[in-house]
This record gives structure tokens, C-alpha cells and sequence, in this order.
């Protein structure tokens, strides 16, 4: 039995077409010995199952394949260049602070922008956006795993590196940007409060020495701050232009007065005191700079100097606070009235050189002289001589004989010659008792002591060994005249002494 080849419908002996499609069937009967051919089975139609299962897959594939592009785009190093070049480019900072790392740590939006206007502010950036993309296109075709960018001066502003594979199958890249530790040079002893890397730090600051701030990515920072001096809190700003190099700029909302003196050629050379509001206040070492002071404040300015010992006023200047360039000092002008001070001087001159007369009379004490028998040995002067009373304070005493004086005893830091006047102090510095002490070269042997003042009452030897005598040189005036000895020949001092009932000369 014969069938179709293209239906499989039964062919009947003697048939030349099929009777179903139309088929001839000679060229199936070639060979009527050979075997007969079975017809393949007609085809299936493929369910919607099947469909969906092999489109799926197909679209799964191409995702995949999308998604592995995709990856792959993004740690590619020549698509992080351009992507760091553009965020130069636009000044996008939040965009680049994604894009790069300082050391193992991220940098934030500030960091970036910081880099972006260091570039910027020394005309770095065409350069930089150059130089990323060639240095990371040569890293990439030569294989090497690490490359830097530099500036236009050959100093490196970021490097490229190789950094471990991401999912095990993408050749990462860490984009560097170089750390630097910046410093401050203080002005003056201060308190520094400030946030670095979010951090808040405090830095305790001496004039003129460099102090460590901490270290940042390369970049132009400004810096918020709290600056405190003497008490007083002052806000600014850290400015840092690492193109110009490492030292932070203090930028303060404060500044110093430095004070200009004139009229001063009639004063006593001596330190002037400066006012600020009414109130003295310190200056600094080397000159008369006061301060700080807020900006915007108003102060009035007034210096004080002497001319011989009297004290005189500058005029008073109102000076509004300002901000200076390089934190130097705002000059403030006062002046002394000069025809006053020189006025004054030429009228004390006369004063001075009376009362140095009267001191020195009262200085200077003959014991031989008719004045002083008459005066001193003949009346009671036991509280008062020359106008100096027991009870005078030291001050008051000089005011009359002058300060230049030496020791009487030098055991004894409380006796006092000034010229042939003596002066025993008590412990308060008071006039405790009114001595004579004469001229070292004077000779005072008891012949001479008797001719002038009469023979001693009564002679003994003090609790310091001391002889002393003790004359009556007029007699029934109720004293007696008291001379220490400070050798057989040379007399310590001369006092006078009231007598007493208890006296060992008294019967």
C-alpha cells in the first residue's frame, strides 16, 4: 500500500495524483521494490505556555545584559573621569563629593566644593578637567594600576587607583583627593572654637606660635570660628587658600587700637596710662595698642601723663570701630596740651627749687653752732624739731627732708639720717622719736662733748653696747640731752630724753 508524500492519503494502485491534494505520485514509484515511506506527522500548533516561557527568557537576557552594560559603565574609569570633569565643569559639588574619597573616607558636599573653588581660584580647572581624562585614558590603555593628575606647577591634585572588583566582577577605581594639615600662627593668647570634618575642636593659642589645626582635603576653605580673648567672644571665620599655603588667615569681627600720643615733649618720660570709656586699661608690651573691641562699637580714646609729679589729660577722642586690613591695629590719635604742661613746669621749677632749699635747711645741723646750743639744747624738742613731729608719717617726713637718706645703725632698718637729721620709725613707719645725728668726720671726744653740752649726769652702755651719755645742759627744764656713742671719739646720734622720777641720776 502506497501513500501520498505530502498528505499521507492512500494511494491505489494505477493512481498518478493524490486524490486528496493533488500530488503526482510518479516520483514515488521509481523504485517499486522499495520499501514504503511513512508520512510525517502532521505539526502541532505551540500553546501560549511555551510562548511565554521563551519570551521571557529572551527578555530576561537582555536585561541582564542591560544591567551588566549598565554596572560596568559605572565603575569604568574613563566614565568617572568625565563624570568628575563635568561636576568641575558645572560646579556641582554635591555631585563630585560621589564621585571621590580623601584617604579611606568619604568627603562631603562642603570638602567638594571646597576642591572645586581651590581649582577655580588659581585657574587650575581647564587643567584638571584635561589632565583627568588623558592621565586616567593612559592609566586604562596601559594597564598601570595607579596614576596621578597634576597641576600646571606638576603637583599632584588627585590620584587615580585601582581599587578591588565590585560583585567580584568590576574593576573598581578610587578617585583621591589629597589631605594636607593645615595650621594657624596666633596673634594673641586665645581660645579657637571651631568644626572640622563635623568635628568640633578647641585650640588654645599663644601669640606668634604656630598651632596644628588638623588636616583637610586639598581646597579653599572658609571656616566658621569662635574666637575668645580675655573674656570676651568674638565670631569670624578660619580662611584657608591652600594655593597660597597651609597657615589659616583669622578673619574676626574684632579689632585693636593702637594709640598715637602727641604733645608729649613736656611730660615726664615715663609710660603713659591709656582710657577706654573712663576706665584704664592695659596696653601692649612693645606699645600702646589696647583692645580687642567689636566692630561697629563705639569707644571714647584718652591718654594721662605726668610732669613732675602732677598729672595731665590728652583730649578725648570718639572713635568708631572698624575693620582693618591684615588684622593691623586702627590708629587713633590724642593730644596733650603742650603751652599748659611747659607752663606748669617753668612755675614748679621756682617751687621745687624753694622747698629743695628749705629740705636742705633743715637737713643740715652745725652741733657747734650758737643756733642749734640755742635752739635745741636750751628748749624741749623731744616730739618736734625742724618742723618734724613724732607721729609724721614717712611720707610726710620725706615731703620735708627728702628721700635721699642711709642707715644711723645698720643693724637697725628703722633709723634713718636724712643730712644731720635722724628719724626712728616705729613699726607703722611713724616718727617714733627725733634724733641729731652729725657729720661722720666730726671729732666728739668726751672733751669736746663736755665743752659744748657740760659733763654727762650719768653714762651707761646700751642693750647694743653702746656708751651713752646723759647732760643736763640747762638745768630744772625737766630733759636731759641723750648722746650715743658709736666710738670714744665719734658720736651715733643726740636725742633728748624728759626725765623721770625713776632716772638713776634723780636722789
Amino acid at each position: 500500500m502506497k501513500y501520498c508524500s505530502k498528505c499521507g492519503n492512500e494511494i491505489k494502485p494505477g493512481q498518478k495524483v493524490c486524490t486528496k491534494c493533488g500530488t503526482p505520485v510518479e516520483i514515488n514509484q521509481n523504485n517499486q521494490h522499495a520499501a514504503p515511506t511513512p508520512a510525517p506527522a502532521p505539526r502541532q500548533p505551540m500553546d501560549k505556555k511555551t510562548k511565554s516561557l521563551i519570551i521571557g527568557a529572551i527578555a530576561a537576557l537582555v536585561l541582564l545584559f542591560g544591567i551588566y552594560k549598565l554596572i560596568q559603565s559605572q565603575y569604568d574609569s574613563m566614565s568617572v573621569a568625565n563624570k568628575i570633569s563635568d561636576a568641575v565643569k558645572n560646579k556641582d559639588a554635591g555631585k563630585l563629593s560621589t564621585l571621590v574619597t580623601c584617604g579611606d573616607e568619604e568627603i562631603g558636599k562642603s570638602e567638594a566644593k571646597a576642591f572645586i573653588d581651590y581649582l577655580y581660584a588659581n585657574d587650575e580647572a581647564r587643567t584638571f578637567m584635561e589632565n583627568i581624562k588623558t592621565s586616567t585614558a593612559s592609566m586604562k590603555q596601559t594597564g598601570y594600576p595607579i596614576t596621578s593628575v597634576s597641576d600646571e606647577d606638576g603637583d599632584e591634585v588627585l590620584k587615580v587607583a585601582q581599587d578591588g572588583k565590585a560583585l567580584g566582577l568590576f574593576q573598581k577605581y578610587a578617585f583621591n583627593i589629597p589631605s594636607h594639615e593645615v595650621s594657624v600662627s596666633a596673634n594673641e593668647i586665645s581660645k579657637l572654637t571651631y568644626k572640622l570634618n563635623g568635628k568640633e575642636k578647641t585650640a588654645h593659642l599663644k601669640s606668634d606660635e604656630s598651632v596644628k589645626l588638623g588636616s583637610l582635603p586639598l581646597g579653599n576653605y572658609t571656616i566658621p570660628a569662635t574666637k575668645e580673648i580675655e573674656g570676651k567672644k568674638f565670631k569670624g571665620n578660619l580662611i584657608i587658600d591652600m594655593g597660597t599655603g597651609l597657615t589659616a588667615k583669622e578673619d574676626f569681627e574684632y579689632t585693636y587700637l593702637h594709640i598715637s600720643l602727641e604733645g608729649t615733649y613736656a611730660l615726664d618720660d615715663s609710660d603713659y596710662k591709656i582710657f577706654i570709656n573712663g576706665k584704664e586699661t592695659t596696653t601692649g608690651e612693645d606699645s600702646y595698642t589696647v583692645g580687642p573691641f567689636e566692630i561697629g562699637k563705639e569707644v571714647e580714646v584718652q591718654a594721662k601723663g605726668t610732669a613732675d609729679d602732677k598729672e595731665f589729660e590728652s583730649t578725648k577722642e570718639k572713635v568708631t570701630i572698624k575693620k582693618t586690613e591684615d588684622t593691623m591695629p586702627q590708629e587713633v590719635t590724642v593730644t596733650f596740651d603742650e603751652a599748659l604742661i611747659s607752663k606748669y613746669k617753668e612755675e614748679n621749677y621756682e617751687k621745687q627749687a624753694k622747698k629743695e632749699e628749705e629740705q636742705s635747711e633743715r637737713r643740715s645741723i652745725s652741733l657747734t653752732s650758737d643756733e642749734f646750743i640755742d635752739g635745741y639744747t636750751r628748749a624741749i624738742h623731744i616730739d618736734e624739731f625742724q618742723d618734724i613731729k613724732v607721729g609724721m608719717t614717712k611720707d610726710e617726713v620725706e615731703d620735708l627732708l627728702g628721700d635721699d637718706s642711709e642707715y644711723i645703725d645698720s643693724n637697725k632698718e628703722n633709723m634713718k639720717a636724712y643730712g644731720n637729721m635722724g628719724i626712728e620709725y616705729d613699726d607703722k613707719d611713724k616718727v617714733k622719736r627725733i634724733l641729731i645725728v652729725p657729720d661722720s668726720y666730726e671729732d666728739w671726744d668726751l672733751d669736746n662733748i663736755e665743752e659744748f653740752f657740760g659733763p654727762p649726769k650719768y653714762t651707761t652702755k646700751n642693750e647694743d653696747g653702746d656708751t651713752v651719755y646723759y647732760i643736763d645742759g640747762t638745768r630744772g627744764n625737766k630733759f636731759v640731752l641723750v648722746i650715743v656713742m658709736e666710738n670714744s671719739d665719734t658720736i651715733k646720734y643726740l636725742t633728748q630724753k624728759a626725765e623721770e622720777d625713776s632716772d638713776p641720776w634723780i636722789k
